[in-house]
């Protein structure tokens, strides 16, 4: 049985599953500048970079279909020296593409 590991982030989590740092943001306690006018890393032009363990562990599937969904393009993921992360943009568009399919 997998325990969840939303329960460690506190209240804030319920309003975002995908990281800590956006349930920190969203309740307001993130306090640093990141640019100059820009009060979080998005809107000073950085994303939230998720892995892929992240990413199967949130949508339920497994990192062989998320191989699948970026020979698809349907979630690609930016690579880097080795390492395979995925925008939380992305992620959060791919699964708003979803759920407008049903």
């Amino acid at each position: 049985m997998r325990r969840s590991t939303r329960t460690t982030w506190g209240a804030a989590a319920a309003r975002s599953p995908l990281s800590p740092e956006v349930a920190q943001r969203q309740a307001g306690r993130s306090g640093d500048q990141h640019a100059e006018g820009a009060s979080t890393p998005t809107e000073a032009g950085l994303d939230n970079l998720l892995s892929a363990s992240r990413v199967s562990e949130i949508l339920d599937v497994t990192t062989r279909t998320l191989r699948r969904y970026a020979r698809a393009g349907t979630l690609v993921p930016v690579r880097f020296g080795g390492v395979v992360r995925y925008r939380e943009r992305d992620l959060l568009a791919f699964l708003n593409a979803a759920e407008s399919e049903t």
